[in-house]
């Protein structure tokens, strides 16, 4: 009876502190991550040998670690993290400079930013049976390299190896690192052809280490995942939301201004939209040269644009857009303005009236 009774409050005392550890999670604002493709370039030589170079295995990777980390964070990948920095006027490179952590988290209103590599990877084959066995061990005794040769019974083996740190945005420390191993072996029946370099034959149906080596680093990428709510509770916090749009108390604006140029490309103009200002492609606006000038009379500063010439919008995604400019050079110090009747470019005569 004592024995059932310690065995009893026992597995009390354990679902207390499972419920309790949900509660305080729950209580707990959810951590904003960005993932980062891994580096692979420990393990290139290895891909280049296999045949299988043109592989990106850092960001298939970064994406399986993505799906493993949605049930405990918000998480941005690779296509959020570049629509958010060229929202801002920045490049995303995939090579991520740790350094730069507190500016990024910022500039992607994130906490923590996860960055990592693939440190090991090993793709073996070994037959157990068949003539193509013999004549792969006589050769190797001779230290000549043999054709391709058909063996029966084929055992395939992946080994893989992570490494993933977690970066706080807000302190720019590493948080945690963690290693996840990954192992797949598998006996494959029926014959494989193998060529003397170690590549695998793709004209057969069983050849090919990709997917082995694919489901070796989801085994490695979980083994991370699960580590990951250690350092899910103390990582501090920032922002749980992408960053607003704040006005620049400094900024003049033109009277109809509807945006700002960010690039000038010859003809392409690519440019940022201003809060709240909706355009559609086929739109034609007026590129504009701000000048700023103090009323005399009421001490208020004021913009008086110069025209440049027109540009006609053939894109339009989030706050940015894109369009063909015909007129003066432009620069990212111009503004566009909408307006109902837009005036010639420059060097441009008005059409005679009919």
């Amino acid at each position: 009876m004592i024995q059932f009774q310690l065995r009893g409050a026992r597995r009390l005392s354990l679902c207390l502190a499972a419920a309790l550890a949900v509660r305080v999670q729950a209580q707990t604002p959810r951590l904003r991550v960005a993932v980062y493709p891994f580096t692979q370039s420990a393990v290139e030589s290895v891909l280049q040998k296999e045949g299988i170079g043109n592989v990106n295995y850092g960001q298939v990777a970064a994406d399986l670690l993505v799906s493993q980390l949605v049930s405990q964070a918000d998480v941005i990948n690779r296509d959020q993290m570049q629509r958010l920095l060229e929202e801002q006027g920045r490049r995303y490179d995939e090579r991520f400079d740790p350094s730069q952590a507190p500016e990024f988290g910022k500039l992607m209103g994130v906490d923590a930013i996860v960055s990592g590599s693939m440190t090991s990877l090993t793709a073996e084959q070994s037959n157990s049976s068949g003539a193509g066995g013999l004549a792969n061990a006589f050769g190797g005794i001779l230290g000549r390299k043999l054709p391709k040769t058909s063996t029966d019974n084929t055992t395939v083996t992946v080994r893989v190896q992570l490494v993933a740190d977690v970066i706080s945005t807000i302190t720019g420390k590493i948080l945690a690192s963690y290693r996840g191993d990954g192992e797949v072996k598998k006996q494959i029946a029926g014959k494989i052809q193998v060529n003397d370099q170690g590549k695998t034959d793709t004209s057969s149906s069983k050849s090919g280490y990709d997917p082995y080596i694919r489901e070796a680093l989801q085994i490695a990428v979980t083994a991370i995942g699960k580590n990951f709510s250690t350092v899910y509770a103390d990582a501090p916090r920032a922002s749980n939301k992408p960053p607003e749009p704040t006005a620049n108390p400094e900024y003049v604006a033109l009277p109809g201004e509807i945006g700002n140029v960010f690039r000038a490309d010859g003809d392409t103009l690519t440019f940022f939209l201003a809060p709240g200002a909706k355009i559609v492609s086929g739109d034609v606006l007026e590129v504009q040269h701000p000048e700023i000038a103090r009323n005399p009379r009421t001490g208020r500063t004021t913009a008086i644009g110069q025209p440049l010439g027109q540009l006609k919008v053939t894109q339009v995604s989030g706050e940015t857009g894109r369009g063909s400019y015909h007129g003066k050079p432009a620069t990212d110090q111009d503004r566009l303005v909408k307006s109902e009747t837009a005036a010639p470019a420059p060097n441009q005569r008005p059409s005679p009236a009919k």
